[in-house]
């Protein structure tokens, strides 16, 4: 059940925003280097932007889960261009993550935020992101 729910959350943003998945979701360092999954990995746990193409405004998911991400809850998706923030678990604690449009080209551009304090819960997450 907790799958098809994802797939039908992808579709669901997709169709919300426009912006729909065109091929694979192959990584890039901010300014255009193509790096492997463990170097964005690497860069994203240094709250550098990486960046991702091909991607859709509901890969937001997949995206995050791929890079050692255990959790994703959403926190703000009213922008409809799919500029959206999340809460993002590792294994430990919750940090502030985003993503933005790269428009006028494809796809999104995908960080975590040094602007608040990893938290234990979602829940504390949020109320230290409404207290900034």
């Amino acid at each position: 059940m907790e799958k098809i729910k994802k797939i039908v959350n992808k579709e669901i943003c997709e169709q919300a925003t426009g912006c729909k998945q065109q091929g694979g979701l192959v990584f890039f360092a901010e300014g255009g280097e193509k790096i492997t999954l463990e170097k964005a990995k690497e860069l994203i746990r240094e709250n550098e932007i990486i960046e991702i193409p091909a991607a859709g405004a509901g890969n937001f998911r997949e995206v995050f889960s791929s890079l050692g991400f255990e959790e994703v809850e959403v926190y703000d998706w009213t922008s409809s261009a799919g500029d959206w923030s999340f809460g993002v678990k590792n294994e430990y604690v919750w940090f502030l993550a985003w993503q933005e449009n790269r428009y006028p080209y494809h796809g999104f551009r995908y960080c975590i935020s040094s602007d608040v304090m990893p938290c234990n819960t979602f829940e504390e997450l949020v109320e230290e992101i409404e207290s900034v």
